[in-house]
Parts: structure tokens; C-alpha cells; sequence
């Protein structure tokens, strides 16, 4: 944008070739073409900036300190702006000048060019798949799109550079009128903006279109060559009409059970890091990172963002089965009473500390962008430890959390597990599987059961050759899990034990 142009060539910056930076696309058609308003006046209104000398805050001038590159992004700005009204000029001039054919090809040749590549590369090769295909027809529709609209790209953006000049030299008014790309979405995401966007279209596509007709009534060869173009723009308001309807998503994909597998074991394996290494060594915050290259590791600092994801990550756990709820109060309470001795700044949180020590390191400072990720964070979490209080003790996802252990256990095995130890995951596959329909006073009993065969599991996969380590931690992960919902349902489901023993007597 041109602001951001002029301050990067006053203040320089440092290249970063490996950063990406995405802006987030206008849902409108009308909301698009009030950004490109808006940044056609920046451009326009930053050009005394090509001249040898520009002004300066005070009045007066000084030497223009821009370097030629800087002032060569200016004017390809400027040039930029007045692509779409010199293309209209030039279709217009042609037909009744006796070159259509010239001025047209010209024009679409200008606004298919970056398609054209691909194109020829694409018909050189032959069948190709349909990702591609796809993707060469929508380049192919993007400039059809651009063509249709091109009378009203040409009004805006005559608009928008007279308007610069009429309040630089004659109004002196509402040079820094600016609207956010929030409000335009709000002004014309609605019927009545749509509504306005489309008559806009129309009004502007119509006007060009009868001065086109005069210019063509006094060169009729010209007609052929400009039936196309005359086309594109009768349809224009059809096609913002189209455009601007909201979009409606078709039947949701549902993930295959293989998908779905595959996802809960990440997601357990990478609630591991938290599990292993948020605890009392490191006053339960969670550490940078673990390195397990070249020399096995542990960073013992944090950061608000790390404290953020700890508790998103704590609440993620809960939902999945790995962490009851009593776990996930006891362990993030433990992390809130540390954050109250941390050493803050005016209330907020420094960048780093040592998580051992829980001294800040140097230097201290405060991130606005850890303290946001860490206040979203937060916000988040208190949200979700609301809506623990509608949830049962003990909910099915514990069994699909025992499973998803499982899972990691059996990835961990050999690809030929022995008979006994083979016969004993099934039965325990089986078990958590049936379990999660049960009724909550059968799901204790199946939880003691599951604990019974996690043992012998256990024991199992120690009489097991060439196994790693990874198996007997996925292992004893498995007993300790069980042992954690099991003693969840005794704390807040006592009754149930005797329910069923007086069941059984009865």
C-alpha cells in the first residue's frame, strides 16, 4: 500500500525472503472495489514523492531522499492505477478509428497475459489432471471477470485520482479520510449494499456501453470486433450479482475412520509434551522445547504464548479422554498460583523466564503479540472450564482417549506382535470400543476390566523381544490413564459402585 511504501523507503527495512504474508481477501465485490479506491488515492496522493525535491512537514522542500527503486515502486503504482481506464480509451478509440481488431486484441491480450503461460504449457502437454484443470479455468474466468468489469475499474479509478487532486488543489478536504477494510466489509455485506453495488455496475456498464454504440453507429465494421467486449459488460451486473450471493457450502466432507485414527494419535502423541514436561521441576509451565538431536535436551523457559497453548492444549486433552477433569483443574491451577509470583510490567507478562528459577532473562521486555496470543489463549480457556460444569464425570471420550493410547502402543510394537501379546491388544480394542455405548454405571466396570487387561498388557510386551522403549511408555501410559478415570469415578460417582452391588445381591 502506499503509506507502507513511503515508510519502508524512509525507514528501511531488512529483507526476509521466507515469510509469507496473506491479506485476507474482500467477501465483496463492492467491498473489493472501495479498497481499490481507497488505495488508488494513497498512490496518488504520495506522488510528489517522484519529483527531485518533496515537502516537507513544516512547508518548504528538501532533496528527495528516495533511492530510484523507491521512486520506481511509485510510479509503477501510478501506472497500475491506470491500466483499466487506459483499456477503455483504447477499445473506445479503436472501433471508429478502423483498427478494432487491434485495440481489442491489444486489451484482451494485456488481461489474459498472465494466463497465457500456462495455457500454452498446459495444451503442449495434453490430458492433465483435474486440480490443474480446474485451476487453468478459474485464471481463465479471473480475466473474463476483469474484462466484464472493466468500465467500472476504469470510473473507479478516474474517480479516485480526481478526487485526489480535487482535494489537494481546490477543497484542501478529507486527504486522510480512510475507511477501515472492516467497515466497507459491513457496508456492503448486506442486501442493501449488494443492491448498491450491483445498480453501480449497471448504471456505469450502461453508459459506457451507449457511448460505445454512438462510436460504432459511425463505424459499423467495427461491430464484430466489439461484440464480445459489449457482451461482457451487458452481463457485468448479472456477474456481481452472482459474485455477491453468499456462499453456501455443499454436504460437509466427513473424515474416513482412517483419517480420523490417524488424527487422535497425533493429537495424543503431541498432548505427550505437555503431559511429560509441564510439572512441579518446572513449576508447572511448559518448556520452549525438547531436543532429542545430537544431544537429548530440555529448555527450561517459557513464554505468555507457551502458557497460552499449555492451557488450550490442557482443555484439547480433557475434550479428547487423555485428562479428566480433576487433572485439568489440579494442573492448570497449579500453573495460575505460579503465574501470580512471576515478575510482571505494569500487570503484564514478561517475554521469558526460566522456568526453573522463574527469574525473567535478559533482556526483559514485553511482547504485544505474546501478550495477545496469551490473553486469547486464556479467554478461550475459561470459556471451555465453563462448559465442563454441563459435562458428565465421565463421558464417553475417555474410552476413545484410552484408545487412542492404545493406538500409539501398537505403532510402537513390531509389525508381528507375538500371539499373546496380539490376543491381548484385541481384547482390549474390543473393550473400549463397547464401552463408550454403555451405561455410566457399566462404564466403571469396564473401566476396572480395561485396568485388569492394561496390566497384563504391560507385562506382556516386557516378555516381548526387540521392543523399544516407546512401547513401555505407551505402556505404562495406558495403566495410568485407566487408573486416572477410574479414580475420577469414585470421587464423583461413589453411588454407583453401590448401586450395582445392590443390584447383584437383589
Amino acid at each position: 500500500m502506499s503509506h507502507d511504501l513511503l515508510e519502508g523507503a524512509y525507514l528501511r527495512v531488512g529483507f526476509a525472503g521466507d515469510v509469507v504474508l496473506l491479506d485476507l481477501f474482500p467477501r465483496t465485490y463492492g467491498a473489493y472495489a472501495s479498497r481499490q479506491h481507497r488505495w488508488i488515492r494513497g498512490d496518488w496522493q504520495i506522488i510528489d514523492w517522484l519529483a527531485p525535491r518533496v515537502p516537507l512537514c513544516g512547508g518548504g522542500r528538501e532533496p528527495n531522499p528516495l533511492s530510484a527503486i523507491n521512486r520506481w515502486k511509485i510510479f509503477d503504482n501510478l501506472r497500475r492505477s491506470l491500466v483499466a481506464p487506459a483499456s477503455l480509451l483504447l477499445l473506445l478509440w479503436s472501433w471508429p478509428a478502423g483498427v478494432p481488431s487491434w485495440g481489442g486484441g491489444f486489451v484482451a491480450l494485456a488481461y489474459f497475459w498472465p494466463e497465457l503461460p500456462t495455457l500454452i504449457r498446459r495444451l503442449g502437454r495434453g490430458p492433465y489432471i483435474a486440480p490443474a484443470r480446474r485451476e487453468l479455468w478459474r485464471s481463465l474466468a479471473k480475466s473474463l471477470c476483469s474484462l466484464a468489469l472493466l468500465p467500472h475499474q476504469a470510473f473507479l479509478a478516474t474517480d479516485a485520482v480526481l478526487r485526489v487532486w480535487y482535494r489537494r488543489l481546490i477543497s484542501h478536504r478529507h486527504l486522510l479520510a480512510w475507511e477501515t477494510a472492516q467497515a466497507a466489509v459491513r457496508r456492503y455485506d448486506s442486501r442493501k449494499g449488494r443492491w448498491h453495488t450491483v445498480g453501480a455496475v449497471a448504471v456505469v456498464s450502461l453508459g459506457v456501453m451507449a457511448a460505445a454504440a454512438r462510436l460504432l453507429l459511425a463505424a459499423p465494421a467495427a461491430f464484430p470486433a466489439a461484440v464480445p467486449f459489449l457482451g461482457l459488460w451487458f452481463l457485468a451486473p448479472l456477474l456481481i450479482w452472482c459474485l455477491e450471493l453468499p456462499v453456501t457450502t455443499g454436504r460437509g466432507v466427513r473424515l474416513t475412520e482412517e483419517a480420523q485414527s490417524f488424527l487422535r494419535e497425533l493429537a495424543r502423541a503431541t498432548w505427550r509434551y505437555f503431559d511429560d514436561f509441564v510439572g512441579p521441576t518446572d513449576h508447572w509451565l511448559p518448556p520452549d522445547n525438547y531436543q532429542e538431536a545430537l544431544r537429548r535436551e530440555l529448555a527450561h523457559r517459557t513464554s505468555p504464548t507457551n502458557i497460552g497453548m499449555w492451557f488450550l492444549a490442557a482443555l484439547a486433552a480433557d475434550a479428547l479422554g487423555y485428562l479428566p477433569a480433576t487433572q485439568l483443574i489440579g494442573r492448570t491451577a497449579a500453573t495460575a498460583e505460579t503465574l501470580h509470583h512471576l515478575e510482571k510490567h505494569a500487570g503484564h507478562l514478561l517475554n521469558w523466564y526460566n522456568t526453573e528459577t522463574l527469574e525473567p532473562l535478559r533482556p526483559r521486555y514485553v511482547s504485544a503479540v505474546d501478550d495477545a496470543n496469551f490473553l486469547a489463549s486464556v479467554w478461550t480457556f475459561l470459556r471451555g472450564c465453563r462448559a465442563l460444569a454441563d459435562d458428565p464425570p465421565l463421558t464417553p471420550q475417555a474410552f476413545a482417549g484410552l484408545a487412542d493410547t492404545l493406538a500409539n502402543l501398537r505403532r510402537s510394537l513390531p509389525a508381528k506382535p507375538s500371539p499373546t501379546l496380539a490376543e491381548k491388544i484385541a481384547l482390549l480394542t474390543r473393550l473400549l470400543k463397547n464401552a463408550i455405548a454403555l451405561p455410566p454405571a457399566e462404564k466403571i466396570a469396564a473401566l476396572r476390566q480395561a485396568a485388569l487387561v492394561a496390566r497384563g498388557l504391560r507385562r506382556a510386551v516386557k516378555r516381548e523381544p526387540n521392543v523399544g522403549t516407546e512401547a513401555f511408555y505407551w505402556a505404562a501410559e495406558l495403566i495410568g490413564e485407566t487408573l486416572a478415570w477410574l479414580r475420577t469415578a469414585r470421587i464423583y460417582l461413589p453411588w454407583f459402585s453401590v448401586w450395582r452391588s445392590w443390584k447383584k445381591r437383589a
